[in-house]
């Protein structure tokens, strides 16, 4: 469960499987590859025709938990494996700053819940930075303006990290944030507002240069906080700056699921 972003590109895999069943089919390789790869390496006589796989599923606006057999999965996910070969010409494939790239749909990347607090720490130096550092970044400039001249409040945010959910969004229960601008006319902006910009539902190309400068300057103040590498959200933002590049190289859309 998590911020799920795709890149807007038609290709096979989405005319076949619909944008939907594509991404719901992604995930349930992931995990069916995970969960048939753990029963062979700790019970390799099982029969994987005798193991049930339980997974939720959206059926006219109500999530319903749904049970089939592992075996059956597995044949359909890897169906869906063979097709991803498709992925490796796309140009929509995310290659990552080392150079490797996802099994297929590189054009899908998740940010996962609970959002941690180092990560969001991260994002309020990175605004501080930004402010403090004015044409440095000027496409991240426009993204602190943005929220200004929108009257960005982050109120859906706020509602997602207040909720009573079994399973929390956000780690904090108060969003931290920062003032600038001169004494008597100082803004203040906190992470709400950051994330509303963020997970807005479909993220035009025009807006990517200035999501995508914004993770950049987070990626450069990231190494200020001495645990970055223990907080799963913030590995998750870097690659989000990419996939954020790969749309404007490409000129299309980011598709946002909360």
């Amino acid at each position: 469960m998590g911020i799920e972003y795709i890149l807007d590109c038609d290709c096979a895999l989405r005319q076949e499987y619909g944008l939907d069943g594509m991404t719901e089919m992604f995930k349930h390789k992931n995990r069916v590859d995970t969960l048939y790869d753990i029963i062979k390496q700790t019970e390799p006589d099982k029969d994987i025709n005798e193991v049930t796989y339980v997974h939720e599923k959206q059926t006219g606006g109500q999530t319903v938990r749904v049970t089939e057999n592992l075996g059956e999965m597995k044949k359909k996910t890897d169906a869906f494996t063979e097709k991803l070969k498709v992925c490796s010409d796309c140009p929509c494939n995310l290659v990552l700053r080392h150079g490797e790239t996802h099994e297929g749909m590189g054009c899908y990347r998740a940010i996962s819940y609970p959002i941690d607090a180092i990560a969001e720490n991260i994002l309020v130096r990175a605004g501080r930075w930004i402010v403090a550092n004015p044409g440095k970044m000027p496409y991240a400039d426009l993204f602190i303006k943005f929220i200004e001249e929108k009257k960005i409040t982050g109120k859906s945010i706020e509602n997602l990290r207040k909720s009573n959910a079994p399973h929390p969004f956000f780690e904090l229960k108060n969003a931290p944030g920062f003032s600038y601008g001169k004494m008597f006319r100082k803004s203040k902006i906190n992470t709400n507002q950051m994330w509303a910009v963020l997970t807005t539902p479909r993220i035009p190309h025009s807006y990517s240069p200035m999501l995508f400068e914004f993770l950049e300057a987070f990626a450069l103040v990231m190494n200020d906080e001495s645990n970055f590498r223990s907080s799963n959200t913030t590995l998750e933002l870097l690659i989000l700056d990419q996939l954020m590049k790969k749309a404007v190289m490409n000129k299309v859309d980011v598709l946002v699921h909360v």
